[in-house]
Order: structure tokens, then sequence, then C-alpha cells
């Protein structure tokens, strides 16, 4: 259905300009027949001044889809060679400056993307200029020419006329079409590298939607539950985040941001999960495995302009312990529902990953207690702006947290994210974002 919504919006957004045309053409001709007082030729001329606007609203209203009716090209170029007739007659001379704009406006009106009626044109107009002439000549209608001095034609003259006319016709259609259809299989052509390209785009979306995991439908047996979002700025994007299980008590969350977005950033994003996939395993802490994580990610991108920002904690469960490690990344905050204390979880030792071969990144760790969050995202929300240039900010968003801490993880990140996009009051976004939060000791 939406296909087809397109589909009537382009045909009358590219019949709109020569619709217009044949009645800007009827409107000046009706004007000039008034003037002239010829009253029979005037109720012709509001006929087909009605019959243009009526079939302007028939394709502006999509009630009429005429690129896709065999027939419906036909009913305004009979129109407008009977009214082309009309105007041959009472001028006297086709070669009339006021006659060949409406051989030309004809011309063009007889071609859509599929169909070029230029043929029926040149030869019912030829026809019917050729019947003018002639009842002109048998005395059957009266010689009339309104610029000028009437009089009636010789035969010869009407065949000469009459041929030339169809050979101009012909002619001028000739080279208009091909230049129309040039243009059209160009758009079309174009058209149809963009709809492969989005189908691309779409497909890229949907397999990097499959990498992060679906962290509400983890067993509660773990006694954490979860909530998480991802917006990306364009059809794929550069942040990401995972869930791994280490062992029964230890589960290792990360949160990463690409620099940039779009496809090379989801390229590289890709690769991250991969990497992230095989360091963050066994009894490692945080530090080593983003020191594995960083040489592998700089042999894939060390010598390009994208690096990795990332968060990293684990949680023990059997410890009651949080340790955590930062690359670059803006800090989670861990807020202690029992204190009702917002920490933001700061380290030393930080650097962002894939620009150096190697890099020594400390390990913190903080005791957990029950009802304990901790709340990830990526840069993409706290620098999120108003059309007045003010970022969200971490102020907003630690307040923001400590209001809202009675909600569950899952209906807290929504929430942030709906915050957000309030705050930015319709202003375009300019990064990617995600947020994921845990709560801890939930049985």
């Amino acid at each position: 259905m939406r296909k087809q919504k397109r589909d009537t919006g382009s045909d009358a957004s590219k019949l709109r300009p020569i619709n217009l045309t044949r009645i800007a053409y009827s409107s000046g001709f009706t004007i000039f027949l008034f003037f002239f007082d010829f009253p029979e030729l005037l109720i012709l001329s509001l006929i087909h001044l009605s019959f243009s606007f009526l079939w302007f609203l028939l394709i502006e209203l999509r009630i009429l889809v005429e690129e896709r009716l065999w027939w419906s090209g036909y009913v305004p170029a009979a129109a407008d060679s009977c009214y082309l007739s009309m105007l041959v007659y009472v001028t006297g001379n086709v070669s009339s400056f006021l006659v060949m704009g409406y051989v030309i406006l004809v011309t063009l009106s007889s071609m859509t993307d599929q169909r070029n009626y230029g043929a029926f044109t040149a030869l019912f107009s030829s026809a019917m200029y050729a019947l003018v002439g002639l009842l002109v000549y048998l005395g059957i209608a009266p010689p009339v020419n309104l610029m000028g001095a009437a009089r009636i034609p010789e035969i010869w003259a009407i065949l000469f006329a009459s041929g030339t006319a169809l050979l101009s016709f012909l002619l001028v259609n000739r080279i208009v079409s091909g230049l129309f259809f040039q243009l059209n299989q160009e758009i079309r052509d174009r058209k149809a590298a963009e709809a492969h390209l989005v189908r691309d785009l779409e497909m890229a979306r949907i397999i990097q939607e499959r990498m992060l995991p679906e962290v509400e439908r983890l067993p509660s047996s773990t006694r954490l539950r979860l909530g998480s979002r991802y917006l990306a700025l364009e059809s794929v994007g550069g942040d990401l985040y995972d869930v791994i299980r280490l062992s029964p008590d230890r589960t290792a969350v990360f949160i990463a941001d690409v620099s940039g977005h779009g496809v090379p950033a989801a390229l590289v994003t890709a690769m991250a999960k991969a990497v992230f996939t095989v360091a963050v395993s066994g009894e490692a802490s945080p530090g080593e495995m983003l020191r594995g994580a960083n040489r592998s990610m700089y042999n894939f991108i060390g010598d390009l302009t994208h690096y990795l920002s990332a968060f990293l904690c684990v949680i023990d469960l059997k410890r009651e312990e949080l340790s955590y490690c930062v690359a670059g990344h803006p800090l989670a905050l861990l807020y202690h529902s029992d204190e009702r204390r917002l920490e933001e979880l700061d380290t030393e030792d930080t650097f962002l990953l894939g620009v150096m071969p190697d890099f020594e990144f400390r390990t913190e760790s903080r005791p957990l207690r029950k009802g304990d969050r901790i709340l990830m995202f990526t840069d993409g929300v706290v620098e999120a702006m108003n059309p007045q240039g003010e970022q969200f900010g971490s102020e907003r968003l630690a307040r923001f947290l400590q209001e809202n801490s009675h909600r569950s993880p899952s209906e807290f990140v929504r929430s942030i994210m709906d915050h957000v996009e309030e705050f930015c009051n319709e202003q375009a976004r300019e990064d990617d974002v995600a947020v994921i939060c845990i709560d801890y000791g939930v049985d």
C-alpha cells in the first residue's frame, strides 16, 4: 500500500507542470475569445478550461493515476488537439505564436514514463487541422481570422499545412521524447540503485540488532535484572553492548562506542563484537580483558582513523563485588539504593582502544548491596543537545536516575530515552545512543 501511494504521488508531481500549463493556456485563450466577442467558441473554450481543472484535480487527489491507465493519456491529448484546431480556426494561421506554444504543450503532454502518445497526437491534430481547412474551403464554416484578414484557403495550402503540421509534431515529439525517456531512465536507474542500497542497509541494520543481546530474557537465577536500549543515528551505527556469562557467579557487561557513525562505524562494531567475545572470558580481570581487546583492535584498525571507547564491568555474585575498567568512555553510574547515594565509577590510567598496540588498563572494584543499580551509556546521551545549544549533561542524567530509581531497568531505559528526546525538542540527534541498566540482588 505504501508503494502505491508513493507512485501516485510521483505521478501527480511529474504531471503537475503540464497540467498547470494547460490551465494557464486555456484561461488565456478564454479571455482572448471573450475580448473578441465570439460566444460560440467561448463556450467551447470554457468547456476545455473546465476539463483542464477537472483533470488536474483527478490527478492531484490521486483519484486517477494517469501513468497506470493505458487509455488515460489519449484523453488530454485528444482534448488539446480539438482545442488546438479551434485556435487554428480563429487565428487562421498555424504558425501564430499563440498556437505554437500550444503545439509544444500538446507534444509534451502526450508523453509519460511508460508511453508516448506522440503518433496519436500528431495524426489527430493534423487531421483536425485539415478538417477545419476543408470546412472553410467547402463553405460549411465561415472564414475567421481574429489576428488579421480572413480568407478561404486553397486546397494545396490545406494539404501542405496539414502535412507540415504532422511532420512538425512528429519531429518535435521525437526529439523531446528521446531526451525525456533518457532522463527518466537515468532517474529510474538511480532510484533502483538507491532502493538496492536501502535494502542492503536494512539487512545490515537487522544483523547489527541481532548482535545485541536480549538482556531482558536472561535467566532470573543470575539475580540480575537488566534493561537496554539502542538508537542508531542512521540505519546502522557504532554503539555496542553485550552481556557475557563467565561462570554461574560471574557476569561481564560491556558497552563500547566506535568513533563516527554509519556504515564504517558499523563495520568496526562488528569487529569489536568478535574481539570482545574472545577477550571477555575466564578468570581475567576487566583490565586484562580490555588489554587483550585493545591489542586485537589495534591489529584491525591501528592505521585507520576509527577507535573505540569502552566500559567493562564484571559482577561477582558470590563475592558481591563489582570490578570495572574504563577505556576513554563516559563514566558509568552506581546508585546505592539503601543510602540513596550516586557514585561515578572512575579510574586512573584510561585510554581509547585501537590507538596504540598495548596499554595497561587499571581495574577498580566496588562492593555491591542488594538493590544497587548500575547505569552504563554512550556519549550520545549526555551530549544530546536542545535547540538552544544546551547539552543534556551528566548532572541531568544523574538527577533523573535518582528520581526514577523505583522503575524497573527496562522501564527506566525507555523513560530515559523519552526524556532525552523531550529535552532535544525535535532537534536532530548527532550521534548514536545506547543505554544499559543493571539491578543487582534481585531474585
